[in-house]
């Protein structure tokens, strides 16, 4: 994959870094066997071995994937061979519950020990506490930047008044948000990512194809495993489903006009934004990874993302005003 994106740091007050990572990131939430029904440790090893082969030196992660499964299988999956460290960008995260200093120091350590890395690539933390003033956590990771055991810190699914607030006190390189055909907040489209842009920060999304929903294989009545938590996001309540399906079935009529799978145009779709620095997908197994990798590959006339563009915009507005997907108000 020739694309790629930088972090950069360009706060003064700290020695400038950079990390380049490709265009495409593997999403290692999966990896945690929980919220997805469950999960195969082999094929999850298989994917980063795939991802490697095709080229993605950008895994994301989590100490809440899983209650710190996933970091432990990416740790000794890279610890297997150190040099595939090499030129790797590693982003795990926190989903804070007291955001306090204490919280973020305690869960450095362990996310540390589990990924066996001295210094962590990129650390996220996941999901603000509204009603908590959590500047003192992040003023814990403007020291670990500042001492060398955190190369680049990033907020994910924070709003722009609280990414404002987190860097009054920290450098903040990277921004992380939900945001696919299907998910196009407002606050997102029009005023978080033409901010980041202005202020150099790096741009990542997730749920990039609609947790498996821009794949095109769910049927009208779709059937998940149990523990399978996607059955509780937004798009599959009742009285919105109906609409999710049909638009996804528009889709699919594009993709089919294109001759490509509809992942491949859902990924290419944000892909062709230069905006966005980088696209978290999330794989089961070698031959879901190596599919979507695909979509990084040939051309696909840009009349087919206009189709795409019109089909959502009509979509949108039957969606809830839900904040997110998961309705997870912390």
């Amino acid at each position: 994959m020739a694309e790629s994106a930088t972090i950069r740091m360009p706060q003064a007050t700290i020695p400038p870094i950079e990390h380049t990572f490709g265009k495409l990131a593997l999403g290692c939430w999966v990896f945690g066997r929980t919220h997805w029904g469950g999960q195969n440790v082999q094929d999850s090893r298989a994917v980063m071995e795939a991802a490697l082969r095709r080229g993605m030196n950008h895994f994301d992660t989590s100490s809440a994937f899983g209650d710190g499964v996933s970091e432990t299988l990416v740790g000794e999956f890279l610890k297997q061979d150190y040099h595939r460290r090499d030129g790797m960008c590693i982003a795990t995260k926190l989903l804070p519950r007291e955001g306090t200093a204490e919280e973020i120091e305690k869960s450095l350590a362990s996310s540390r020990s589990r990924l066996s890395a001295e210094v962590i690539d990129l650390y996220y933390v996941q999901w603000p506490l509204p009603r908590v003033d959590m500047r003192p956590m992040f003023e814990v990771l403007a020291k670990e930047v500042e001492e060398g055991r955190v190369r680049a810190v990033g907020v994910s699914n924070f709003s722009l008044e609280q990414l404002k607030q987190a860097r009054e006190v920290c450098p903040i390189h990277a921004v992380q948000f939900c945001y696919n055909l299907l998910w196009r907040p407002t606050e997102v489209e029009k005023e978080l990512i033409p901010y980041c842009n202005e202020s150099n920060l790096a741009t990542i999304t997730t749920s990039s194809i609609a947790q498996g929903l821009l794949t095109g294989r769910f049927g009208a009545e779709p059937m998940f495993a149990a523990g399978d938590n996607r059955v509780n996001t937004v798009w599959h309540e009742r009285g919105v489903w109906p609409k999710v399906f049909a638009t996804v079935e528009k889709m699919k009529e594009i993709a089919k006009e294109a001759g490509r799978p509809l992942s491949h145009l859902a990924i290419r779709w944000l892909s062709r934004k230069a905006e966005i620095s980088s696209i978290v997908v999330g794989a089961r197994t070698s031959v879901q990874l190596n599919e979507l990798a695909g979509a990084m590959v040939g051309e696909i006339d840009e009349a087919h993302f206009d189709k795409l563009t019109a089909i959502s915009d009509e979509f949108l507005p039957s969606l809830p005003e839900a904040g997110n997907i998961f309705r997870y108000y912390p």
